[in-house]
Parts: structure tokens; C-alpha cells; sequence
């Protein structure tokens, strides 16, 4: 629960516990005061009884006085009538009664006295509880003051979360303007911090013409006014400048993901490139060691033809079978292997070869479009320098222009609009639009002044609005009533330029749709900070018609998102671009790895036909050698003799290899393929 809502429930609980204490208060007071009026009458009726007993129980006293009076002066006289005796016994026994009467009556006063201690006991408690209520009560007005001031302070708070509502949506309505610009990459960094120096240079320079102004503003008070001026453009571009640090921020973020990219592009190069190198490298041993092979084969070509020869002189049938059938499998597989040797390796490096050169064409090409974005930025960065003095000095003039024809005032708008988005590097027809006129469904016709074409078919629309009558008498009024009357009207202009843009709609235009709130742009940068700056409500309220105002310095940074938009698709369409080709690269190096193990298959291969050949030479007891040697024996006449080596093995009598036909060693297997 937040604090606000906190302080609210604290606040009902006080008021609802002050509530009851006081209902309660009240009704025990009246509790109170009722018990006191019936105490009051018991004690009345009690004081009237003790009255009666006192004036009863004093007749009786002044009678039996008067009886012992008599039975006294009786008693003198010595006069025994019976009557007066009866009488005075009668007297007596009446006396007698009245004493105990009396006695009761005592009694019963003294009940009434104790009674009446105790409701005087309780007369006494019940005065000193509603002397403590009404101290209570007392203190109630400061308990309600405190509540007053816990409510201003809750209505305060109330306030302050409605700014801050108010602000988050402000918040909000930059953030999704700036959401398109979260992907900057390096290029965008280095734009970024060249624009960072430029506007610290820019601040430095307004800050030292504010401490000219400072010196001059004792002797000339008209200054005053260019000097507030100055502190606004100070404002804006302080503004500015932490927005562009913050673009800095997002630059650097997404300069670090495309530095890992390009450092694993990097690497995967190197390693393509080791990779070839090592390709190269075992491609001239298999060369070297196919030639010598070439050469071994032709030596013992030869030396096999002499062989065949001299079998021929005698048998020379077996003679032509075996010179045909090694004619037939040296020359075959030294043909076809390198044929297919040259056929591979032709295709697979001559794709290689073009695919690297695609490549570092590429990249010295991405390279070059960013050595000209850098160029490009900071040719623009001198344009709005530029084209600030060029305001800053005009501005007095134009205002003059200005301050009676609105439609001239419309007619400046869209052309500082218009100059502004062409300043920025933004092409009329190709990177916007002027005032394309759109029927929409009703028959009427709308017609924007500016349509921001982005990237993905979206529109971004931008109309100008001029609010400067109002803001000219506030800056010249001489009094504080005239410019708050200025103020006021200011205010209203704004507003109602901004209700009629809201009425237009811009937004569901067929054909403009894309983003669903419109640019208002205000062309006079201090009228719309002081418009935003009174009135606090007016973001919001424009936010919740569609509607997002904005100045020649905020729609700098919107029109360099979308310059950057632009470059951001170019960028990656390059990118794309590259990485089809590494994958290409990476697939024909694996192809040309995949034809290297089939080259060292088919080499094992030959190696096993010539190792099948020799062993048919010089192992088995019927070998050729052996009966070479024994024809010899018979008496062939040849003065040429086999080498020691030959006649050794064919002397061991080795056992012959596994029967495999000459064709059968010519056809690959599945496993060698």
C-alpha cells in the first residue's frame, strides 16, 4: 500500500474513533444529567423527609414536655383523679409509641443520610468524569485541526501523485518516441559523442555570452529580455544534452552488443582463415605426396614392365595379361584420381576464393558508410550550429513580420518545418512528405503539413503550429496584470490549436496509418517552454487527445531518430547480408573439409591396390617372382637380374593376401565413400 493511501485510512480511523468518542461523550452526559436531575429530586424528597421527621419528632418533644409538665404539677398537687392518670398513662404510652416512632424516624434519617453520602459520592464521580470528558472535548478542536491538516496533507500528497501521474505520462510519451531509437549501434555512438561535444562547446558559448549579458545588464534593462531568452535556450539545451546522454547510454549498450557481434564475426574469420590455411597446407603435403607417389608408381611401372618382359620372352601369354591388367589399373586410377583431385578442388576453392573477396568487399564497403556517417553528423552538427545563429539573429525581425497576419504566421511554420527536417539530412519525397492531401471515408479531405515516412511502412505526422500575438505582449507588457492577461491568452491559443489538431485526426488517415499520435510543432522555442512550463496539465491533456507537443529542439532529437532509423535498417540489411555470406563460407568449408576425407579415403585406397599388387609379386609359393626365377633356372638367356630385396621376399614365400579382384579394388566401398 502506498503512503498516500496509508494516510487516508490513518485519517478515517482518527475520524471515526473522534466520532464515536463523542457520541459517546454525548450520550454519557445525558446519562449524566439525568441521573443528576433524579438525584437532585431524591436528595430534594430526602431533605423534605428529614424536615417532616424533624418538625414531627420536635411536636412530640414539645408535647411529651408539656405531658411531663403536667404529670409534674400533678404529682404536686397530689391530686389522684383516675381520669388524669388514665390520661397521663395513655399520654405515656403515646409518648412511649412516639419515642420509637421517633427512634425509627432516626433510623431511618440516618439510612437517608448514608443514602444520601453515597449519591453525593456519586454526584461527585459523575462531576469529575464530565469534568475529564469535557477536558476531552476540548481537545477535540485540536484533533480536528490536526485532521484538517492531515487532509491538506493528504490533498497535497493527492497533488503531488497527480504531477507525477502527469509527468509519467509525459515520461511515458518521450519514451515511446525515444523506444525507436534503442537499437543504435557504433556508428550511432560516435554521432552521439561528436553531438556531445558540440553542444558542451555550444553550452560553453552561451554560458559565456550570459556572463556578457550579466555585465552589460546594469547599464541596459532593455537586455533583460535577450538574457531570459538566452537562459531558456540554456534550459533547452541542458535538456537536450541529458537526453542526448542518455541516447549516449543506449548508444553505448547497443555499440557493446555489436562489438561482440563483429569481435565473433572476427573470430569466426580468424578461424575460417586458419582453417583454409590449414586446408592449403595439408592439400600441398597430399600434392607432394601424391607426386612422389606418381613417381614411385612410375618407377615401378617400369620396373614391372621389365618384369613383364622377360616373362614375356617366356610366357609370353602371361606376359600381356599381367602388363595389360597393371596398364589398366595404374593408368585408371592415376587418371581418375587426378581428375577428381583437380574437379574438387577446383570447385571447392574457386567458390571459397570469390566468397572471401564478397566478403572483405563488404566489410571495407560497411566500413566507408560509416566513415561517411561520421562526416555526415558532423557536417550536421555544424548546419544547426549554424542555423541557431542564423534564428537567434533573425528572430527579432521575423517577430515583427509575424505578429499580425496568421496566415503568414502558418505559412513561416511549415517553412521552418520544412527547413529544419532538410537541415537534419531528411529528403523531401523520399524521407517526407508536404501536405499530401488524403480523402478519407467521409468525403472530406485532410491535409498535414509534414508525413515522416519510417522504416516498415510507418508515418510519422507533424503539423505547425504559431501561437507568437500572445507571446509578444507578454514579453513587452509593463505590469504584472497585462502579463498575466498575455499569459492567459497565450495559454488559450495553445490550447486551441492543440483541440483543433485533435478534431483533424491526422492519425486515421487512410494510408497515414503507422503511429497513433500526431507532432504538434511550435516553431518558437520560448513560447512553448513557457506554455509547458504555466501550465502543467497541457502535456497530459494533449497526451490523452493523441497529440505530443513538441519544439525545434526536441523535434531535432525526433527527426535524428529517424535519421538514425534509417541508417539502422541500412546497417542491418548489410549485416544480413554478411552473415548469408559467412554461413555460405561456412558450409562450403565444410563440403571442402567432407571432399578432403574422401580424398584421404581414395588415397588409402591406392595405397591398398599397390600394396595387393607387390604382395602378388613376391609372397605365395606360386608367386611371380619365384617362377620368374625358375624359368630362369630352365635356361632362359637374360643377362638382367631381379633386385636382391625382390628375390629375398620372393624367396620367404609369404602367404598371398585375400583374394580381391582387380575391379573390386577399383569401386570404393560405402565406408570409404
Amino acid at each position: 500500500m502506498s503512503n498516500p493511501v496509508l494516510i487516508s485510512v490513518m485519517l478515517m480511523w482518527g475520524a471515526a474513533c473522534l466520532l464515536v468518542a463523542w457520541l459517546l461523550h454525548g450520550r454519557l452526559r445525558a446519562q449524566l444529567a439525568t441521573r443528576q436531575v433524579e438525584l437532585e429530586g431524591e436528595l430534594a424528597a430526602a431533605v423534605l423527609r428529614r424536615d417532616g421527621v424533624e418538625q414531627q419528632l420536635n411536636e412530640q418533644l414539645a408535647k411529651s414536655n408539656q405531658l411531663a409538665a403536667q404529670l409534674e404539677v400533678a404529682r404536686q398537687q397530689g391530686v389522684a383523679d383516675s381520669v388524669s392518670r388514665a390520661q397521663i398513662e395513655e399520654r405515656l404510652s403515646q409518648f412511649t409509641a412516639l419515642r420509637e416512632q421517633l427512634q425509627q424516624l432516626e433510623q431511618q434519617l440516618n439510612t437517608e443520610r448514608s443514602a444520601h453520602g453515597n449519591t453525593r459520592d456519586l454526584l461527585s464521580n459523575a462531576h469529575a468524569e464530565a469534568s475529564r470528558l469535557e477536558e476531552r472535548l476540548a481537545t477535540l478542536p485540536a484533533l480536528s485541526a490536526k485532521m484538517v491538516t492531515a487532509e491538506q496533507a493528504q490533498q497535497d500528497l493527492a497533488g503531488q501523485l497527480a504531477t507525477l501521474r502527469e509527468e509519467h505520462s509525459a515520461v511515458r510519451a518521450a519514451h515511446e518516441v525515444l523506444t525507436l531509437a534503442r537499437d543504435e549501434s557504433a556508428e550511432q555512438l560516435k554521432r552521439v559523442q561528436a553531438q556531445l561535444l558540440e553542444q558542451s562547446n555550444a553550452l560553453m558559448a552561451v554560458q559565456q555570452e550570459r556572463a556578457t549579458l550579466l555585465e552589460r545588464v546594469e547599464a541596459l534593462t532593455p537586455l533583460g529580455e535577450q538574457l531570459a531568452g538566452v537562459q531558456q535556450q540554456l534550459m533547452a539545451s541542458r535538456t537536450e544534452l541529458a537526453g542526448a546522454r542518455e541516447e549516449g547510454a543506449a548508444a553505448q549498450s547497443s555499440l557493446e552488443a555489436q562489438k561482440s557481434v563483429v569481435a565473433d564475426l572476427v573470430q569466426r574469420l580468424d578461424q575460417t582463415r586458419v582453417a583454409r590455411e590449414r586446408a592449403e597446407t595439408e592439400l600441398r603435403t597430399v600434392s607432394s605426396e601424391l607426386t612422389a607417389l606418381q613417381t614411385q608408381q612410375s618407377a615401378d611401372r617400369e620396373h614391372a614392365e621389365q618384369q613383364l618382359r622377360l616373362l614375356e620372352e617366356a610366357r609370353k601369354a602371361m606376359g600381356v595379361q599381367f602388363e595389360n591388367l597393371a596398364q589398366q589399373i595404374f593408368e585408371a586410377k592415376g587418371q581418375r584420381f587426378a581428375e577428381q583431385n583437380q574437379q574438387s578442388l577446383g570447385n571447392l576453392l574457386t567458390p571459397l576464393r570469390e566468397q572471401l573477396t564478397d566478403f572483405k568487399t563488404r566489410v571495407e564497403q560497411v566500413y566507408v558508410d560509416e566513415g561517411k556517417g561520421r562526416s555526415e553528423l558532423k557536417s550536421q552538427v555544424e548546419m544547426l550550429a549554424n542555423l541557431n545563429k542564423t534564428l537567434r539573429d533573425e528572430a527579432r525581425n521575423l517577430t515583427r513580420a509575424l505578429r499580425g497576419d496568421n496566415k503568414t504566421q502558418g505559412d513561416w511554420g511549415e517553412f521552418i518545418l520544412k527547413d529544419l527536417l532538410e537541415q537534419l539530412g531528411l529528403i523531401p519525397g523520399q524521407h517526407f512528405v508536404e501536405q499530401p492531401s488524403v480523402v478519407r471515408e467521409d468525403g472530406s479531405q485532410g491535409r498535414p503539413d509534414v508525413v515522416i515516412n519510417l522504416p516498415e511502412g510507418r508515418k510519422l505526422i507533424v503539423d505547425a503550429k504559431v501561437s507568437l500575438e500572445n507571446y509578444v505582449h507578454y514579453v513587452e507588457a509593463e505590469d504584472d496584470l497585462q502579463r498575466e492577461q498575455a499569459l492567459t491568452a497565450h495559454l488559450a491559443s495553445v490550447r486551441n490549436h492543440l483541440k483543433g489538431l485533435s478534431l483533424r485526426e491526422y492519425q486515421k488517415l487512410p494510408g497515414l496509418e503507422g503511429i497513433d499520435f500526431v507532432l504538434m510543432f511550435m516553431p518558437v522555442e520560448p513560447a512553448f517552454m513557457l506554455a509547458t512550463t504555466r501550465d502543467r496539465n497541457l502535456f497530459k491533456d494533449a497526451w490523452d487527445k493523441n497529440v505530443l507537443l513538441v519544439s525545434p529542439s526536441t523535434l531535432m532529437s525526433v527527426v535524428r531518430t529517424v535519421s538514425h532509423l534509417w541508417r539502422q535498417e541500412t546497417s542491418n540489411r548489410q549485416t544480413q547480408a554478411i552473415v548469408k555470406c559467412g554461413t555460405q563460407l561456412y558450409e562450403s568449408v565444410v563440403a571442402f573439409v567432407g571432399e578432403m576425407d574422401l580424398l584421404g579415403k581414395r588415397m588409402q585406397q591406392a595405397q591398398q591396390a599397390f600394396d595387393r599388387a607387390n604382395h602378388r609379386l613376391t609372397s605365395g609359393n606360386n608367386n611371380v617372382v619365384r617362377k620368374s626365377l625358375q624359368l630362369k633356372e630352365f635356361g632362359i638367356a637374360s643377362e638382367r637380374q631381379f633386385g636382391a630385396q625382390r628375390v629375398g621376399l620372393a624367396e620367404l614365400a609369404l602367404p598371398e593376401p585375400s583374394a580381391v579382384s582387380e575391379d573390386e579394388a577399383l569401386v570404393p566401398t560405402a565406408e570409404s565413400v
